[in-house]
């Protein structure tokens, strides 16, 4: 096996329209692979967002619920296959 670096970057928007409010996301992976081992970095919500709010209104009631998301975060990580 040849060693591989990939990287992936994921972007996320959403756009809550009853209420003006979105939440975005953005999230970076880098993987390096050899025959035997594998290094990787994960790096999550960069945009650091805390909290997002949706609302929900029928004839007679209204919900506001207040959505909160893991802060922003780094994970390392090393694999080695044992054959």
């Amino acid at each position: 096996m040849e060693q591989k670096l990939k990287a992936e970057i994921g972007y996320k928007q959403v756009n809550f329209l009853q209420n003006g409010n979105s939440f975005n996301n953005l999230d970076v992976q880098l993987v390096y692979k050899t025959a035997k081992h594998k290094w990787f970095l994960n790096a999550g919500n960069l945009f650091n967002s805390k909290n997002f709010t949706t609302q929900d209104f029928n004839q007679s009631l209204l919900n506001i619920h207040q959505n909160r998301v893991f802060d922003r975060y780094v994970n390392v990580g090393f694999e080695m296959k044992i054959n």
